[in-house]
């Protein structure tokens, strides 16, 4: 077993050493291929610099002088890239410099400082210098002419800078190649026991584990044997984990649709906070309580649902604080939009199957109808009772108030030369009838009201209480303005109507007092409704009695019986149709009545019935 692990580190030593091999072989390519990519690119800029030579040559031979202009200077460097071109005359003195090494021209060692006498020897042989600089980049040419039998010099130097780029890539070559050899040849002993200690430990742990293959020929068989057994009963211990975890999924899609479907279904509003306020989830009942048609609030924060120092916002923040749980708690819901609404809130812990608290859930119900029906039905009863008791004590007072207005003619007659009793008589007599006016309201109040049901002309109608009113007040403008006059045909009493309606017209009146101002009268049409604006300006009714307008007895006058609204609801509830109010204080308000178009009148047989919202 030793002899064969010895065989695998020397397969592993002979693979190595042929992969530096192959590296050296690299190195010496890409070596040569940089030398003669340099050579062929020296051979380039060598005959780029004698060409420009040469024509500068010609340009001396064809102008017939000993020199050339600027221009000629200028177009000759930009067409070749040269640094420099110069015209030296090679007389006697510059060839007995360099014959005897006295001296270097000053032109030609400011272009290249490093020149020295033995470069410039083949110039006496009337041959061409050409001399690259050890920096890579620039070079030189010295060209011989002569002409009129004097000689000169044509120096011509320019840079390529890929050139030198090349050269210094051979030398960073060099460089990196023998400091790769000496790394490799520290390494490759540390490299080699890298490579044969993972097997070692793989081996060592199919050793311990009991599992290593004893069939195999040599060390690696037995590793390889080992582990491919492994991963065979792995794939099929994975393929098991597949299906069950395929099976899981599966039931928990199918779970959770299951719960979608029961949130959906419910009409209890339910909404889920995670941990940081934030909206986890929330179901179609919970989304129409609160208003919400277009956008999905998921993952927004609840105080940008409710709004910040809401009732739903302080019982939401003193949960999150306490942790108690909030049972049925009325509160009130209030939305740019929205009308206000009545809901039951209760809050409870969100927690996970370990019991770890994961956030709140939120139930919502809607108890606005609710709280609307209760109250309509506690009045029902109390105006029921009280229908009762008004008219039965109603037909007393009027039989009590028939004797006073009586004996009070009778006194007026009997007293008519004696005129302080006269007068208390007459005030006797007009309080009286006062009195029974307002027995009799509360009669036409009380009583069954009986309707002659016909088909009704409204802009008509409304015509004609504006012309009324507008006699009765003169110092107010009242003005019908029909926004949309083709409602339909509309069934009805026309005397009730009028009276219903005449009712709204004078408290819009009324609220001026004795100032002027304007009352506004809209016909309109809102889907299969009628509806009638009755609008005035006279700066809103006050909080405190916004609650009560509808309520019997109750009015907000001095003079007044607290009958004419209650009545104009109960009129209005037998066209079936409906009255409501808004106000705003400091501008006005608008008492809104909608009536079916094609509705038949229900018959009202008690005051109770005739009461509703």
């Amino acid at each position: 077993m030793k002899a064969k692990a010895r065989n695998y580190k020397i397969e592993v030593r002979l693979g190595l050493a042929v992969i530096i091999l192959i590296l050296l072989i690299l190195n010496f390519a890409s070596h040569y291929t940089l030398y003669r990519t340099g050579h062929s690119l020296e051979n380039r800029f060598k005959n780029s610099l004698y060409e420009a030579a040469i024509v500068a040559a010609n340009y001396i031979y064809q102008d017939g002088v000993g020199s050339f202009s600027d221009s000629i200077r200028s177009v000759i460097a930009r067409e070749y890239g040269l640094d420099a071109i110069e015209i030296i005359h090679f007389n006697y003195d510059r060839v007995l410099n360099i014959q005897k090494r006295i001296a270097l021209d000053s032109t030609i060692t400011a272009v290249d400082p490093g020149i020295g006498f033995e470069d410039l020897q083949p110039l006496l042989e009337n041959r061409p210098v050409y001399r690259r600089r050890k920096s890579g980049e620039s070079g030189l040419v010295l060209f011989p002419l002569s002409y009129e039998g004097s000689k000169y010099l044509v120096l011509v130097s320019g840079r390529d800078t890929f050139l030198g780029s090349v050269d210094n890539a051979g030398r960073t070559l060099v460089f990196f190649s023998i400091l790769g050899l000496l790394v490799i040849a520290v390494v490759s002993r540390r490299f080699v026991n890298m490579i044969v200690a993972p097997f070692k430990r793989l081996k060592n742990k199919a050793e311990i584990s009991g599992r290593l293959d004893a069939d195999g020929s040599d060390e690696v068989s037995q590793v390889i044997g080992t582990y491919e057994k492994i991963i065979d009963d792995l794939q099929k211990n994975e393929k098991e984990l597949i299906e069950l975890n395929r099976l899981i999924i599966q039931k928990a899609e199918n779970l959770e649709i299951y719960n979608n479907h029961i949130l959906r279904s419910i009409n209890t509003g339910l909404i889920t906070i995670d941990k940081d306020g934030r909206i986890s989830t929330i179901n179609r009942a919970a989304m129409e309580i609160l208003g919400l048609t277009e956008k999905d609030p998921t993952g927004c924060h609840y105080r940008d649902l409710f709004g910040p120092r809401t009732e739903l916002d302080n019982l939401i923040g003193d949960f999150r604080e306490d942790h108690s749980a909030i049972e049925s708690r009325q509160v009130s819901l209030e939305r740019p939009g929205l009308s206000k609404k009545n809901l039951s809130l209760s809050i409870s812990q969100l927690c996970d199957c370990d019991g770890q608290t994961m956030g709140a859930v939120m139930i919502l119900n809607d108890q606005t109808e609710f709280l609307k029906l209760r109250d309509e039905l506690e009045l029902k009863k109390r105006m029921a009772l009280l229908g009762e008791m008004s008219g039965g004590l109603a037909h007393q007072l009027r039989n009590s108030l028939g004797a006073i207005v009586g004996f009070a003619r009778l006194i007026t007659k009997k007293a008519a030369d004696r005129e302080a009793a006269a007068r208390n008589a007459a005030f006797l007599l007009n309080e009286s009838r006062e009195a029974e006016q307002l027995v009799s309201r509360f009669l036409d109040f009380a009583r069954p009201l009986e309707m002659s049901p016909e088909k009704l002309d409204l802009s008509g109608l409304l015509r004609e209480l504006c012309s009324q009113f507008g006699k009765k007040y003169p110092a107010l403008k009242i003005s019908f303005r029909p926004i949309r006059t083709a409602c339909g045909s509309v069934t009805g009493d026309r005397l009730l109507l009028k009276q219903a309606l005449g009712n709204i017209v004078d408290n819009a009146c009324h609220a001026y007092g004795d100032e002027g101002g304007e009352v506004v009268i809209e016909l309109d049409q809102i889907h299969e409704s009628c509806r009638i604006s009755i609008i005035d300006f006279a700066g809103g009714i006050p909080r405190k009695f916004r609650e009560h307008v509808f309520t019997p007895f109750f009015s907000g006058s001095p003079g007044g019986t607290g009958l004419g609204l209650p009545l104009t609801r109960k009129i209005v509830a037998m066209h079936q149709g409906r009255t409501d109010f808004q106000t705003a204080a400091g501008i006005g308000t608008t008492f809104v009545v909608d009536l079916p178009i094609q509705a038949a009148p229900l018959p009202v047989s008690s005051t109770a019935e005739g009461i509703r919202s």
